[in-house]
Parts: C-alpha cells; structure tokens; sequence
C-alpha cells in the first residue's frame, strides 16, 4: 500500500488494519511528488518488497499521488493490479475517475503518462473531516467544470452548496458524471478538458506554489470568457460563474507574462501547428467541444484572467494564498 505520509496516522493504521497490505510505503504527496525522481522511488520500493504483476497496488492519497501511483502500476512489470482509495475532495471526484496518470518534466504537467482504469476505488467521505471548509474550497473548481458540462441542475447544486454546505450528494453527483464521460467516446472526454487549457499553463508558470484547483478556476473564467467574446457562450454562464464564492483560492497572476503563459499552452498535449485547443460551452449543460485558437485568442482570455485576479484579490480586502 502506498500512502501519502501527511495523512493522519490513525487513517493509516484503520485502512492497513481492514485491508491488510502485505507492505506499507508512506510518501509526502503533492506535484512535487509527480516526477521521474518519486517514480523511481516507489518502483525501487516494489523490487525491494518483490512485488510482481499479480500484485495489487493500492494507493491512499490525494490528486497527485494517484496520478503517480496509477503510472506506476501501469508500468511496473508492464501493469499491476491497482485500487485508490482517494483522500482529499479532489481526488474523489477527478483524479481517481478515468484511468489518467503521468508524471510532469520541465514544467509540463502529464507529459509522460497512461491511461490505466483501477479495478476498484474507494470513496470514503469521512475522510474529509480534517479539512478545513478553506481547503475543501480549492477543489470546487472541478465540480463546477463538472456542472457546467452536465446540466443546469447540477450547476444550480453547485450554487446552492454555498448556502447549505452539504457534499456527499455533490460528491456523488461529480464522481457519476465523469465516470459516465469517460467511458464515452474520446472527443466526449476530450471536453474534461475545459479550463485546463489555461488553468494547466498557470500551473506550469508558477509551479507548486499554485493548487491545481486555483488555477482551473482561474482557467475557467478565461475560456468561458473567450466564449463569450467570440460569440459561442451565452454570457449569463459567465456572470454565474463570477458570482461563485470562490474568489478566496483565486491565484495571483501579477507575476506571469503572457509570453510565458503561450510557451506552456503551446507545448501542451492539446495544441497543433502553434494553435492551442479550447473546450467551449455554449450554454450550462451544452458542450460544443474542442476548437482550435490563434494566439491572439488566448491573449484575449489571459486579460479575462488577469482582470478577474484583480477584482477578485480587491473583494473585501483580501489578499490571496493560493
């Protein structure tokens, strides 16, 4: 069993004790776990304990450990049997849904990676009771691009968590929407991609010090507004999704250039000949798909961003942590 060491032992000790691992091998999680340096360490760990392909790998962490841990038991001995038990809200509703893992080089988030469905995941909500309703937060933007793509209903779930705080049943409601997405045709997956275009740039400009969840947000509202721009969205979209209260985990984006940003959206899995792919909607619950931009396109939705970053870090004189 490999686990994210930054759980509470206690977690550990109760999951080691119900599925009894023949070894246990704790690892401090996050982005900077997901590189050729902690892939080889855990690898070096399964030929330590000999491990071999009838073996089953179960991972117990959050987003990026399971990204990790899914590449290596998709590699290791050419694929192991492999179950997550996801810790962290993020986790639970993308990460362990869809079979995608990688690791990231210079800067490039997933750019070595396969696609290898876990024969079983475990979503154990109570987990979440050590997170503070702040960090809980900072996953939200996956379940909104899960909204947004699915149905006004879902999005007005969504709206009315804010006033209710419930997330077992938006939980659910996410994990069953991407689960159906993926195992669909490749271009209906291909939309998961929404705000990630720009999100995943962000991340790869301003490194671990950004949280995937701040920087799909803040992809978010660029791509939506590029919809609107170029006449594809309905701007009502745009206007809800300002009104979502999550200008707390906005990121700071005063440090990144646009030239920068382009040289990560360009050498991304999602662009060709120099144009950069975009997921569009054009109405909550109606996806358009994948459309291919010019630079100047996207220099437009990088000054969506950049004006939200302002006015969202100006809302009750906050200053942001992301």
């Amino acid at each position: 069993m490999l686990y994210d060491s930054q759980i509470p032992q206690k977690v550990v000790t109760k999951i080691q004790e119900a599925l009894d691992p023949r070894a246990t091998f704790g690892i401090s999680g996050g982005e900077k776990i997901k590189s050729i340096d902690g892939y080889q360490k855990i690898v070096s760990w399964l030929l330590q304990k000999t491990a071999t392909s009838k073996d089953r790998l179960i991972v117990l962490g959050g987003g990026s450990l399971i990204d990790l841990g899914g590449f290596v038991a998709s590699t290791y001995h050419r694929g192991m049997k492999l179950e997550l038990i996801p810790s962290t809200l993020l986790a639970m509703v993308d990460a362990s849904i869809g079979g995608k893992n990688g690791i990231n080089i210079d800067g490039i988030k997933n750019v070595v990676g396969t696609i290898y469905q876990p024969s079983a995941i475990f979503i154990c909500p109570g987990l979440l009771d050590s997170f503070s309703k702040e960090e809980l937060l900072y996953s939200v933007p996956e379940m909104v691009k899960h909204a947004l793509l699915d149905s006004e209903s879902h999005f007005h779930a969504i709206e009315e968590h804010f006033k209710k705080g419930n997330w077992t049943d938006l939980i659910e409601r996410s994990a069953r929407f991407k689960s159906a997405l993926v195992h669909n045709t490749s271009e209906k997956r291909d939309l998961l991609n929404l705000g990630h275009t720009i999100g995943h740039a962000i991340e790869g400009v301003l490194g671990p010090s950004c949280s995937h969840g701040s920087a799909v947000f803040a992809g978010l509202l660029g791509e939506i507004g590029l919809g609107v721009h170029l006449g594809l969205t309905n701007p009502e979209v745009l206007k809800r999704l300002e009104k979502l209260p999550l200008y707390s985990i906005f990121p700071d984006l005063r440090s990144i250039s646009f030239d920068e940003l382009f040289e990560k959206m360009v050498r991304d899995k999602k662009s060709i000949n120099g144009k950069v792919g975009v997921v569009f909607i054009k109405d909550i619950g109606s996806p358009i798909g994948v459309r291919f931009v010019d630079r100047s396109a996207l220099e437009y939705a990088w000054g969506v961003c950049q004006m939200r970053s302002v006015q969202m870090r100006s809302v009750n004189g906050y200053q942001n942590r992301s």
